[in-house]
């Protein structure tokens, strides 16, 4: 019989924990939320992922590999590839540019939402403040601020980050 090592003589073996469907713990489903498919990931799963990483720093953003296999994000990663994190650059600039067609669309569209909108984008993703922050400045509920501007704010942002994000634009 092989001699124990201090360590295997401590720590029993790791078992594997499973979920009570069988999964593994870390295993994250390869279907969308909608009917359970598998397969591509639908236009509402992207739009949801850009929501999620709206305000994510660059080792986040480096981490999200669904955004990462977009054409457009690959492209602009490529430019950047000299950079420390090229893939969170990438993407990050793309959601700079969605954001700042989406403030130039809401200033040009002059109604009360869209100039909400417009401010809405400038505190919480410019500046980096909070809702709270956003709803004092337009003197409305936080919650409105959340269920109306917020939620339409992010649409919109995520709409046109994967309008740039399919566009393969290479550069000369």
């Amino acid at each position: 019989m092989s001699k124990l090592t201090t360590m295997e003589a401590v720590e029993p073996p790791q078992l594997r924990r499973v979920r009570p469907a069988g999964r593994p713990v870390g295993h994250k489903p390869t279907a969308s939320k909608a009917g359970g498919r598998r397969g591509r990931p639908s236009q509402d799963d992207y739009a949801q992922w850009v929501i999620a990483v709206a305000r994510a720093d660059l080792f986040q953003l480096e981490e999200c590999a669904p955004l990462a296999q977009l054409p457009g994000v690959r492209a602009l990663a490529r430019d950047y590839q000299r950079a420390i994190l090229p893939t969170g650059a990438a993407i990050r600039d793309l959601l700079d540019e969605a954001v700042t067609d989406v403030q130039a669309l809401c200033l040009v569209s002059e109604t009360l939402l869209a100039m909400r909108i417009s401010e809405f984008l400038r505190i919480w993703y410019r500046e980096g403040d909070t809702v709270v922050r956003v709803a004092v400045e337009l003197k409305l509920s936080r919650s409105y601020i959340v269920h109306t501007v917020q939620r339409r704010a992010l649409d919109l942002v995520a709409k046109r980050f994967l309008d740039l994000a399919w566009r393969a634009e290479v550069s000369a």
